[in-house]
C-alpha cells in the first residue's frame, strides 16, 4: 500500500516561528527605542528637580550668610529608572556635586564713614577669594543635560550652547551691596540625595550692614564668573546705580556704580559674609576694632566704654581678648563680638582710654571722656566737626542714656539735627558738610543747605517706617567726621499678636516652630517688638528651656535691638516639649517685662501664631501653587509667590507641612521677593498638606504668614491666581496635534507666547495621562515659542490633561492653558 505525504502541519510550525520571530524583533524594537525614550524622559524630569534643588542650596547659602545660622537642604545626584518585567534597564543614573576655584571678588572705591572702620575698609582694592558649586549630572539617555552652577547669588545652566539664568542676583539691589562668598572643598559623586550644611563662617551669629561712601570715583566691583558680561547685565538689569557692567581679565565681569549722584557722593550700604560648605573651612579672624559707645561724651560719674571687634567681612568675632592699656586690664569679646570697660571719670577735664587687639591703628579705638566745665573736643584736625545732640529737637525726641537721642517713631517723624565746624576754636564758614546714617531701611538723612554759616549746619533725619532700632548718623567737613548714635523706639501697638501686657513696657511676640523632623533638628524662631520701654531698654533675652532633655536647653540666647528675631537650634530632640521664656531687660539688669511660651517641637506652631507686620510692612501679595503629585513620586509641587512693600522684604519661607509623614515635611527659603520654590520630598499620593507662606522683614521679623491646605492628589488647590500684570508674557496659542496610532496615544503641542517687555523666562508643558492613574510627563523649554512632544509611551486610547504654563523671569508663574483630549487621533 502506497501513502501519500502530507505537509498540512509544516503550515502551523513556520507560523508560529514567524510569529515567535516578529515578537522577538518587536521586544528588540522595544527595547532599542522606547525603553531609553522613557529612561530620557526620567532623566529630563530629574534635572528639572535638581535645578529647583540647586535654587534651595542657594537660597541656604545667602540665608546663612545673613542670618550666621545654618539651614541644611538636600540634592539627588542621581534617579532611578522604572523596573520593566521582560525588558533591560541600564544601572541607575548619578551625578557629582562638588566645589570648583573661581576667582577673587574684590572692591574698591570705597571707603567707610565711620572712622575706626576707615581704617581698615579704605578706598584701596579689598579682594576676598570666593569659589562655585557645579552639579554635573552622568545620564544614560539625556546627553545634552547642562552642569547647574551657583556663584555669586545666582544659579545658572552651563550647557553646549550656553548658558541661562535660573535665579535674579542679589549682589546688588539699589544702594545696598551684597558680597557672599563661598568657601570649601566638596566632591560627592552618587545616585542617592546627599544633604548640604551651609556654615557662616564668621563666627557670630549676626551680621554688620556698614555705611560706605565714594570720594567720587566710580566704585568697582569685579566679579569672578563663568558667566558672560551680557547675562550679567540682563541680570542688573534696572539697577539705577549701575553705571556699566564689562568683560574683565579673564573669567570676570566688571561692575561699575555711580560715584556722584546731582553733585554728591554717593553713600551704599555694604554687607559681607563668608560661607562654607564641605570641609577644609577655616574661621575668619580679628581683624579692627570700632566703638558701640560714642567716641568722645561728656559724663558725670562712671560710665561704660563698649567696643566691637570685626573681621575683614566687618562682622562680629567672639572669643577675642581685648586689652585696656592704661591699666592692662583685659576683656574677652561675647557672642556679639563686644567688651565693655567701666571707666571712672574724674571731677574735671578729659581722660583718653585705648583699647587694643593689636599694634596697628586699626586694632586699637581709643575713647575722650569728659568731665566739668571748659573740656575741649579731641585735637588733630584742622576742622572740628561736632554734632550738637542737646539742641536735636523734633516730634518724640528725648534724652536717654548710652545714646546721643532717643527718638518716639511715628509714620513720618521727622529730627532736626544740628551740626558745628570749627578750626582753631572759631567758626567756618562756607564749609561743606556731608552727612550719612548706617541704615537707610530705618532711617534717611538729608542736608538742609550741606554749607556753614557761621560755623553752624543743620541736617534732617526723616524715619519712614514704624520700627525699632539703632542708626548712627555722620557728618563730615574737611578731614574730620562725628558721629551721633540714636535709639529709635516704637510706640505701643495693642493690636499685636502675643502682647504681654501688664506694664509700661509692651511685648509682642511670636514664636514659630520650623523643626525639622526628618532631619530630627530642632529650630524655633522668635520675632518680638518691644514699644514703650524708652530709655531703659538695654536689650532682649530669651532661655529655650528643654523639659526632656535638659542638655539641649539655651539660656541667655539675646539680642540687643528693640525689634528682632531671636532663633535656637539643636541637633536633635524632635517631639521635645519647650518652656521658651521672652524677657526685656532694662540698662540696670532688671526685667521690664517677660512673656513665656510652652510648646512640644514638632514643626506646628504655638496656638495663638501669627505675624508682627503693619499697613507698610511686606506682604504675601498672590500665590500659586502646582500640585504635580502622583502614584510614583508622592507628594511634588512648585509654589509661584509675590510679596508687595518690598522697600523692608528681608526673605520668604515656605513650609510644605505634610500632616500624614512628618519626615516629608520640609522648608524652603529665598532671599527675592518674587519667585518661585520647588518641592519633591514626596510622602504617599494623597497625603496632606499644609503649605505656609511666611514673610520676614530686613530685621527678621516675621510679617505676614499665608497658610492653604492641600491633598497631594494632582489637583491644584483653591485661591490660586496668576501673578500677572499688564506687561507681563501671555500666551497666545495652543494647538495640540493628536498623532496617536492603534497603539498608542501620541501628541505634538505648539505653543506662542506673546513677551512685550522682555520679561520671559520659560514655558512648562505637562502631560498628565488621567487614564494611567496621574501619570504625568514635563517638559520646560527657554523660548516663546516652539513644540513640545509626548515622549513615554501611553495606550491608545487613554485620557490626557495637558497644561502649558508660562513664568516671567523671576520664575512666577504668569500664565496657564489647559487642553483636554483623548489618544485617538482626532485633535481636539
Amino acid at each position: 500500500m502506497t501513502f501519500r505525504s502530507d505537509e498540512r502541519g509544516v503550515t502551523v510550525q513556520v507560523g508560529t516561528v514567524l510569529l515567535f520571530a516578529t515578537l522577538v524583533v518587536a521586544m528588540s524594537l522595544y527595547q532599542a527605542t522606547a525603553i531609553p525614550s522613557q529612561n530620557e524622559g526620567v532623566e529630563f524630569r530629574h534635572n528639572e528637580r535638581v535645578q529647583g534643588q540647586m535654587q534651595d542650596v542657594r537660597n541656604a547659602v545667602l540665608r546663612t550668610g545673613a542670618t550666621g545660622t545654618s539651614q541644611s537642604t538636600s540634592v539627588t545626584l542621581g534617579t532611578q529608572y522604572p523596573g520593566h518585567v521582560l525588558f533591560v534597564n541600564p544601572p541607575p543614573a548619578s551625578g557629582t556635586l562638588r566645589t570648583t576655584e573661581l576667582g577673587t571678588l574684590s572692591v574698591e572705591n570705597l571707603t567707610a564713614i565711620d572712622p575706626e572702620t576707615k581704617e581698615y575698609f579704605d578706598e584701596s582694592r579689598h579682594s576676598f577669594s570666593t569659589r562655585a558649586l557645579v552639579y554635573a549630572p552622568n545620564y544614560d539617555q539625556y546627553g545634552n543635560a547642562p552642569d547647574t552652577v551657583y556663584e555669586n547669588s545666582v544659579v545658572y545652566n552651563r550647557g553646549r550652547d550656553g548658558n541661562a539664568t535660573l535665579t535674579d542676583q542679589q549682589l546688588i539691589q539699589g544702594k545696598r551691596i551684597t558680597l557672599v562668598t563661598l568657601a570649601g572643598t566638596l566632591s560627592r559623586s552618587r545616585s542617592g540625595a546627599i544633604s548640604i550644611d551651609p556654615r557662616a563662617l564668621s563666627p557670630s551669629t549676626e551680621t554688620r550692614t556698614i555705611a560706605v561712601r565714594t570720594n567720587g570715583s566710580d566704585p568697582v566691583i569685579r566679579v569672578p564668573t563663568t558667566l558672560d558680561a551680557e547675562k550679567w547685565k540682563d541680570l542688573l538689569a534696572g539697577q539705577e546705580y549701575i553705571r556699566s557692567v564689562d568683560p574683565g581679565t579673564g573669567d570676570s565681569v566688571v561692575v561699575t556704580l555711580k560715584g556722584q549722584e546731582n553733585g554728591t557722593n554717593v553713600t551704599y550700604d555694604l554687607r559681607m559674609a563668608k560661607v562654607g560648605v564641605g570641609s577644609g573651612t577655616t574661621e575668619t579672624e580679628a581683624t579692627y576694632i570700632t566703638n558701640v559707645s560714642p567716641k568722645n561724651a561728656s559724663v558725670d560719674g562712671t560710665t561704660t566704654l563698649v567696643a566691637e571687634v570685626r573681621d575683614e567681612y566687618n562682622n562680629p568675632v567672639s572669643g577675642v581678648t581685648v586689652t585696656r592699656t592704661d591699666t592692662g586690664e583685659t576683656e574677652t569679646t561675647d557672642e556679639r563680638g563686644r567688651v565693655g570697660f567701666e571707666y571712672d571719670a574724674p571731677e574735671s577735664g578729659t581722660g583718653t582710654v585705648t583699647l587694643s587687639i593689636g599694634d596697628s591703628s586699626r586694632e586699637q579705638v581709643s575713647f575722650e571722656i569728659h568731665t566739668g566745665e571748659g573740656t575741649t573736643s579731641p585735637s588733630g584736625s584742622y576742622y572740628d566737626v561736632e554734632w550738637r545732640p542737646d539742641e536735636f529737637d523734633g516730634s518724640g525726641v528725648s534724652d536717654c542714656n548710652g545714646y546721643h537721642a532717643c527718638v518716639n517713631v511715628s509714620e513720618g517723624t521727622t529730627v532736626s539735627l544740628p551740626v558745628s565746624v570749627t578750626a582753631d576754636d572759631g567758626p567756618v564758614t562756607s564749609a561743606t558738610v556731608d552727612y550719612a546714617v548706617n541704615n537707610s531701611t530705618l532711617a534717611t538723612i538729608t542736608a538742609n543747605d550741606g554749607t556753614t554759616l557761621d560755623g553752624n549746619d543743620e541736617a534732617t533725619l526723616q524715619v519712614g517706617n514704624e520700627r525699632n532700632g539703632t542708626i548712627t548718623v555722620y557728618a563730615a567737613s574737611g578731614d574730620d567726621v562725628d558721629s551721633a548714635t540714636i535709639r529709635l523706639m516704637k510706640p505701643p501697638n495693642s493690636s499685636n499678636n502675643g502682647s504681654g501686657g501688664g506694664g509700661p513696657t509692651n511685648l509682642s511676640y511670636v514664636v514659630t516652630d520650623n523643626t525639622d523632623i526628618s532631619e530630627n533638628r530642632v529650630h524655633y524662631e522668635v520675632s518680638y517688638d518691644v514699644s514703650n520701654a524708652g530709655s531703659s531698654f538695654d536689650y532682649m533675652r530669651v532661655n529655650f528651656t528643654n523639659l526632656d532633655e535638659p542638655a539641649l536647653t539655651q539660656t541667655n540666647v539675646t539680642n540687643d535691638t528693640a525689634r528682632g528675631i531671636i532663633r535656637y537650634d539643636a541637633g536633635y530632640g524632635q517631639g521635645d516639649t519647650y518652656n521658651i521664656t521672652i524677657q526685656v531687660v532694662a540698662t540696670n539688669g532688671s526685667v521690664l517685662h517677660s512673656a513665656s511660651v510652652v510648646d512640644q517641637a514638632d514643626s506646628t506652631d504655638p496656638d495663638g501664631s501669627g505675624s508682627l507686620g503693619g499697613e507698610s510692612s511686606p506682604a504675601l501679595a498672590g500665590r500659586w501653587i502646582t500640585d504635580e503629585s502622583d502614584n510614583e513620586d508622592g507628594g511634588v509641587y512648585q509654589a509661584s509667590y509675590n510679596v508687595t512693600n518690598r522697600s523692608t522684604f528681608g526673605h520668604i519661607e515656605i513650609e510644605f507641612r505634610n500632616i500624614d509623614h512628618d519626615w516629608a515635611t520640609q522648608t524652603k527659603s529665598s532671599n527675592d521677593p518674587r519667585g518661585r520654590v520647588f518641592y519633591s520630598l514626596g510622602g504617599a499620593d494623597g497625603d496632606e498638606y499644609e503649605i505656609i507662606f511666611r514673610i520676614y522683614d530686613t530685621s527678621g521679623v516675621k510679617v505676614d504668614e499665608v497658610s492653604v491646605s492641600d491633598d497631594s492628589d494632582g489637583v491644584e488647590p483653591a485661591g490660586n491666581e496668576k501673578l500677572r500684570n499688564d506687561s507681563s508674557p501671555t500666551l497666545t496659542n495652543v494647538a495640540v496635534d493628536d498623532r496617536s496610532s492603534p497603539y498608542n496615544s501620541s501628541f505634538e503641542v505648539e505653543y506662542d507666547v506673546s513677551d512685550p517687555d522682555g520679561t520671559f523666562g520659560s514655558v512648562e508643558v505637562e502631560f498628565n495621562d488621567q487614564t494611567a492613574d496621574l501619570s504625568r510627563e514635563n517638559h520646560t523649554r527657554t523660548t516663546p515659542s516652539g513644540t513640545v512632544q509626548l515622549d513615554e509611551y501611553a495606550d491608545h486610547g487613554n485620557s490626557f490633561e495637558i497644561i502649558v504654563r508660562v513664568y516671567d523671569e523671576s520664575g512666577a508663574l504668569v500664565d496657564e492653558q489647559r487642553v483636554y483630549d483623548t489618544g485617538d487621533g482626532t485633535d481636539p
